[in-house]
């Protein structure tokens, strides 16, 4: 189940844990993409060794996490567009989270899924206001979609991605789970 899913991971200036968790996410069979959102010079020897175990793709100048993710997709739409879904990731989460999501677009392909943690409050209000439709939390770090969205996704402005996608969403009349979490897993 986990090989038909790709994990997109946006980084820039990442720590030497990402390493491992890079690791840990083959291993449970993820195909996953990182994207090196323009890294100062000194973190290329994280990515070095990272190679055997991810698809790299970097560009030389920080564009921004929604530039990354756009990337990233991309990516999947010309090289990978057999998988089932995609999983976007901005930190490090606990497998089991990443194993739920991944069975829940498994079990149902037409939802956009998202997991929230405490953030932004008035903006999530003023979602609820605008799109009549209420979530705890309308940014988030980590969120799914299965690839038949993935030319939507593509359209999806760059600047605040996640909250962007949101709104696409919910403007298509698509299916969304919020997945509520009470702290951020590491």
């Amino acid at each position: 189940m986990n090989s038909e899913m790709v994990i997109l991971m946006p980084v820039y200036n990442p720590n030497e844990r990402i390493v491992n968790y890079v690791k840990k996410l083959k291993e449970n069979n993820y195909q996953v993409v990182l994207i090196n959102d323009g890294s100062k010079s000194e973190y290329h020897s994280l990515f070095e060794k990272m190679v055997h175990d991810c698809k790299i793709i970097s560009h030389p100048f920080f564009k921004g996490k929604g530039y990354a993710i756009k990337k990233g997709i991309h990516y999947v739409k010309e090289h990978l567009q057999d998988k089932k879904g995609i999983i976007i990731l901005e930190n490090e989460y606990d497998l089991n989270l990443i194993d739920q999501m991944s069975q829940s677009i498994n079990e149902d392909a037409s939802k956009f899924y998202f997991v929230h943690h405490q953030g932004k409050k008035i903006l999530s209000q003023l979602f609820s206001l605008i799109y009549n439709q209420k979530f705890i939390n309308v940014d988030s770090e980590l969120f799914g979609f299965s690839t038949s969205y993935l030319d939507e996704m593509l359209e999806v402005d760059e600047n605040c991605y996640e909250v962007q996608s949101l709104i696409q969403s919910v403007q298509n009349n698509q299916d969304v789970e919020e997945i509520q979490l009470e702290n951020k897993q590491q």
